[in-house]
């Protein structure tokens, strides 16, 4: 008798609320949770699920948003895409704002002809506007208001700035008012494994890779804020402060984490239905990886950097007419990475069903101006194949290949994987494309064969001690059988087997 068993300001979880009822106590006054409704802004908006018009983007920043706030303790309630347009702006945010604790609002914060949320907010007020402007990068245009007695924060459009300013700024208001702790523990301290650049008069926050090495390396990601690659690249961000402009390379780094846990694998390079296999089968065995799928070029780039510990690679040399080994020598990673044989891939052209286009080879994409291609990414594999068959058929026709690729419909529409060129063939965005038998069986398209390559594995030999890439090579032999189910995949005897010194 006497004790204080509960106090003001304490979070109430199943240990509290049963001794609560232990002591007869039925009820208490709580404070609720904080409401906050989200709206996103832009006239190139499209909610997920929606088929995509001309010029239209999917709107990303309602989600990350949502799932944000429920993270944090709030309820989260979506409101809508609103155009950029005052008047709309201006009567949804009456209509709503007094339904919610907080509202948070993405896009139209920038000073512009088409950004008007902070002219809305001054009109909604008083006080209106208390902010505008930071001096942080990214999130340098952000809004905060406060109009009829509620908090609004206008956070940028662009996905990786919007998300950065949330953690900065929105987070810790939200876990205050929920009663949860901060997320001071989502933090680890790494090595700069090359300088990082920052600009000198604003706070930098600058979306980071990490790759587990003895400790970690810390890589910047270096895309800006409006890409999605970038959102998907970083697994945390730095802090640089604003009389500082570089971090020099091995210097101890503070890293923000977005992610709550370091992958215990990271893949960089050329993507494959195969790859796809084995790190399911990694996921199901409980490791974490993590893969950017960039092109074979951008293979040996990351592991002559550190920044990955293995990358899929289908590089094809025209001077040795050899695969993958030659690489190895170009980008001088002999004493750095060891290169595992994987399998061979047919590739090919991909052509809707029934081929309406009477489509038969290469020479077709050079001479006829009635079809249009889907290229893939520069420095990809597959494209240094092409440009490589584009050229040997140009100089039998006799005509100059810089001049013939000007007559190439679609050539420059690039897509970064053989997925994403099946998807444009089926949708009849193209014609043709380049890419392996095996994605066209997957959506029912047809194929026409050209050249038989091998898909090998690059590993950075400083990684070769770890558990992740021991299982992956256990996995990679034990899926022989699996990978040749696959229709226009062949794996050998030496699957997983070193072939460079």
């Amino acid at each position: 008798m006497g004790e204080t068993v509960a106090y003001r300001g304490m979070r109430l979880t199943a240990r509290e609320i049963g001794i609560l009822a232990a002591t007869g106590i039925r009820e208490v006054e709580v404070l609720s949770k904080p409401k906050v409704g989200i709206f996103s802004t832009g006239d190139e908006l499209a909610q997920p699920g929606e088929a995509l018009g001309y010029g239209k983007i999917y709107d990303v920043n309602s989600s990350s948003l949502i799932a944000s706030v429920l993270e944090d303790g709030g309820e989260p309630t979506f409101l809508g895409i609103l155009p950029d347009d005052y008047e709309a702006i201006r009567d949804s945010l009456k209509r709503e704002i007094e339904k919610f604790d907080i509202i948070l609002i993405s896009g139209s914060t920038s000073v512009g002809a088409g950004d008007v949320m902070y002219r809305v907010l001054e009109e909604l007020g008083p006080p209106g506007v208390i902010v505008h402007g930071i001096a942080m990068h990214p999130g340098k245009p952000t809004v905060i208001a406060e109009a009829k007695g509620k908090l609004v924060i206008g956070l940028p459009g662009y996905p990786t700035s919007c998300l950065t300013v949330y953690r900065e700024i929105v987070s810790p208001l939200i876990r205050k008012w929920s009663g949860k702790p901060l997320e001071t523990g989502k933090e680890i301290i790494g090595r700069a494994a090359e300088r990082i650049i920052g600009e000198r008069g604003r706070k930098d926050l600058l979306p980071v890779h990490i790759v587990k090495d003895e400790g970690f390396l810390v890589f910047p990601v270096p895309t800006g804020s409006e890409a999605i690659s970038t959102l998907s690249r970083a697994d945390g961000y730095v802090e640089m402060e604003e009389l500082r402009e570089l971090i020099e390379e091995g210097e101890p780094v503070r890293v923000k984490l977005l992610t709550d846990r370091i992958a215990d694998i990271s893949i960089v390079g050329s993507h494959c239905i195969g790859l796809e296999l084995i790190m399911a089968e990694m996921r199901r065995r409980g490791f974490h990886v993590k893969s950017v799928f960039v092109g074979s070029s951008g293979g040996f780039k990351a592991i002559a950097r550190g920044e990955a510990d293995l990358a899929g690679v289908h590089a094809f040399d025209p001077e040795t007419m050899e695969y993958n080994v030659p690489f190895m020598r170009k980008f001088s990673i002999e004493d750095k990475a060891i290169l595992i044989r994987g399998y061979k891939r047919i590739q090919g052209l991909i052509v809707a069903r029934g081929n309406p286009k009477g489509i038969k080879g290469i020479r077709d994409i050079l001479e006829r101006r009635d079809i249009v291609m889907m290229n893939r990414n520069k420095g990809s594999g597959t494209r240094i194949l092409l440009d490589y068959l584009l050229k040997v058929e140009a100089e039998r026709m006799g005509i100059d290949i810089s001049e013939a690729i000007k007559g190439i419909r679609g050539y420059w529409n690039e897509a970064k994987s053989h997925n994403a060129v099946a998807i444009a063939i089926k949708n009849g965005i193209a014609d043709v494309g380049i890419g392996i038998k095996t994605v066209a069986g997957i959506y029912d398209l047809d194929f026409i064969p050209i050249a038989e390559e091998n898909y090998d594995f690059l590993i950075r030999r400083s990684s070769m001690g770890k558990r992740a890439i021991e299982e992956f090579i256990e996995i990679l032999r034990e899926f022989r059988s699996k990978l040749n189910e696959l229709d226009g995949i062949e794996a050998g005897d030496d699957i997983g087997l070193p072939i460079s010194p």
